[in-house]
């Protein structure tokens, strides 16, 4: 018989031919995809020695035809993002986005295996497998999105604390600042859920993630010296541009909210900001005051980010798989039937949120109804800790 450890790496490597089979199925259509080819631009401007972040003619917005957007975005993301993929910039545009792709499938399935440990290789790979079927994966494939690391970063991060591993709590938490707006605010939230329990713990996690995000930013300014500098006004710059303000796929609460209002669009961002401030304080606060597993603290703090996340596009709505599968794993360990039944019920309906909406409604359904998903799942996740909090104080 093989060992797990060697089982889990040949179901991984079948899990990369699903993924490669259906990129053949549905290939990566470079370069009017309209994500990945905004980095693979970002990492020819490296290689040439040009600016990272240009305030130029590439602030255009994409034109519309037929309904669809053509073109590509400028590069959003952060210049450590870039630093960790230059590697592949060395490829033809073709090959580093169908390598960008595979990427992203075997990011899915670490995660996975992350958080599903105890689970056989068979069932790592069908839960792998159903995952890459739901529209925020497969959207995410195909125009090569940047949020699958992400995940890794989270299951990472809950993998390693649990294993007291500090070094690689600190790896995980640089991997969800590649998402800075959603990474950072769970760096904060776990590394004071850390000082909770201790004090020690918490001064080398902090050491070590300063540590290497330092080195990071070193890599930035050595690709280009101006990228840390520039890279705020860049996002202020992008920010105005029509389709970030409609933002006709993105859905968080602060989001729905300001689509209510009549808000003036120099003021639209500032609202979402201060909207997720208050919502991100109010969802994720509480997990901090309550006694609990810290598998629920992530759960819940994930799922409180993404509520309350001031710019969350649909295949963004991938980084659930992290927070649906924990939240789904404490549920088994709970004795009370009722209670199980009603966190399965919450999660399954947030899963069809996630996974089918995309499928079955417009753009504009999308943005207005996609945060339900989360919030079934951050409920979900609550009962769970009020069910343990509980069990706690009657063992007391």
């Amino acid at each position: 018989m093989l060992s797990p450890v060697i089982q889990k790496c040949f179901v991984g490597t079948l899990t990369l031919a699903l993924g490669l089979s259906l990129m053949v199925w549905e290939p990566v259509s470079f370069p009017t995809t309209l994500d990945f080819s905004q980095l693979y631009v970002s990492l020819e401007r490296a290689y040439d020695g040009g600016a990272l972040y240009r305030l130029d003619r590439a602030l255009d917005a994409p034109t519309s035809g037929d309904g669809e957007l053509q073109g590509a975005f400028p590069f959003a993301g952060p210049p450590w993002y870039l630093a960790l993929l230059l590697p592949l910039g060395v490829l033809s545009p073709q090959k580093a986005a169908f390598a960008w792709a595979l990427l992203n499938v075997g990011f899915l399935f670490l995660t996975v295996a992350l958080i599903c440990q105890r689970s056989s290789a068979r069932a790592i790979a069908l839960i792998t497998s159903s995952i890459l079927l739901s529209a925020p994966a497969q959207g995410h494939l195909i125009v090569g999105q940047f949020s699958m690391i992400v995940g890794v970063g989270i299951a990472l991060t809950l993998w390693a604390s649990i294993h007291r591993s500090h070094a690689l709590v600190a790896v995980g938490l640089m991997l969800t600042t590649l998402r800075p707006h959603l990474g950072f605010p769970f760096v904060l939230a776990f590394l004071l859920w850390t000082l909770r329990g201790s004090r020690a713990v918490f001064g080398k996690q902090v050491a070590l993630f300063l540590a290497l995000f330092a080195v990071l930013l070193v890599a930035c300014v050595l690709i280009d010296s101006t990228s840390l500098t520039s890279y705020p006004g860049y996002l202020v710059a992008l920010n105005s541009l029509s389709v970030n303000k409609v933002c006709d796929t993105c859905s968080s609460i602060p989001i729905f909210m300001t689509s209510l209002q009549s808000v003036a669009d120099a003021d639209i961002w500032q609202a979402r900001f201060l909207g997720s401030l208050f919502f991100g304080s109010l969802l994720i606060a509480p997990l901090l005051l309550v006694r609990q597993s810290t598998p629920l603290f992530v759960s819940g703090t994930v799922f409180g980010i993404l509520l309350s996340a001031p710019y969350l596009r649909n295949y963004d709505y991938v980084l659930m798989v992290p927070p649906l599968l924990i939240t789904a794993q404490g549920a088994f360990q709970v004795s009370s039937t009722s209670t199980r039944r009603k966190v399965f019920a919450l999660l399954i309906l947030s899963t069809i949120i996630a996974g089918l909406l995309p499928y079955l409604t417009d753009r504009h359904s999308q943005g207005s109804y996609l945060w339900l998903a989360p919030l079934m799942g951050y409920v979900a996740t609550n009962l769970l800790i009020k069910e343990s909090s509980a069990r706690v104080r009657g063992a007391v």
